[in-house]
């Protein structure tokens, strides 16, 4: 136990927290990406790895150049290609890829693992999916996701900015309450960011961050277009003020 003054007097003059992605995602902090199956997660998860990996804006916001790996447990490397060469003609080369389940739960495992990441100075992960990481716990145990969180927390105190891809629950419930598995998951997040879908409109926007006031957070309207060198991109439409606009840019 410590006294507070104390610490106050260390802490009061520390630096604001540094950006990956502008009033999005902090350095050394823990995110959720929740969607139901087949809205997109994926998609813009990799959209936002080929952003970060080159320092380019994501969803009109900036991102700060590092290196990225992505944890890929629902898909095989083929697949997984095949998608994303519809996204870009190149990959850079500070992307890693990797489809090996981590048994966290495992003594030593997540040691390991953040000891590979470090040799090649990776600074943020992505885990696709939460479920498939937590396969053998019990779904809605908070004992269970809350080990499995305290596992987690390793990455970003090791200097590794973590983001989980996740499951919502079946229903038209919003915000944390609509995570599958245990409250604990949601709760033990340093930023929550949900994503919906009506057909070709997607929706993201924040539902929990511990460092960001509640009006900067996100809420971005967006489809996808393809560009001239005929990868797909997101395009936002919040800019749009009625059908017809939208009709116009998305015809161009």
């Amino acid at each position: 136990m410590n006294k507070l003054n104390e610490l106050f007097e260390i802490y009061k003059n520390t630096p604001p927290p540094k950006y990956i992605v502008e009033n999005l995602i902090t350095e050394n902090t823990l995110s959720i990406l929740g969607a139901a199956s087949n809205a997109g997660k994926t998609l813009i998860a990799t959209h936002l790895m080929l952003c970060i990996a080159q320092g380019k804006s994501f969803l009109n916001l900036k991102t700060e150049k590092t290196n990225i790996a992505y944890v890929d447990l629902e898909m095989f490397r083929d697949m997984f290609c095949l998608r994303l060469s519809k996204q870009a003609k190149d990959i850079p080369d500070n992307i890693f890829y990797a489809e090996k389940i981590i048994d966290i739960k495992k003594a030593g495992e997540t040691e390991k693992y953040i000891k590979t990441l470090k040799e090649n100075n990776v600074g943020f992960l992505i885990i696709d999916s939460y479920s498939q990481l937590s396969a053998g716990a019990e779904e809605n145990s908070n004992t269970d996701n809350s080990l499995l969180m305290k596992e987690l927390y390793k990455f970003k105190q090791a200097g590794i900015t973590t983001l989980l891809l996740h499951h919502k629950r079946k229903g038209n419930e919003e915000g944390l309450e609509s995570l599958r598995g245990g409250s604990s998951i949601g709760a033990g997040a340093d930023t929550v960011l949900m994503l919906s879908r009506s057909r070709d409109t997607y929706n993201i926007k924040t539902v929990k961050h511990r460092l960001i006031p509640a009006e900067k957070w996100l809420d971005v309207r967006y489809t996808y277009k393809e560009t001239e060198q005929g990868i797909i991109e997101p395009l936002i439409l919040n800019e749009c003020e009625n059908i017809s606009l939208k009709a116009q840019i998305m015809s161009k």
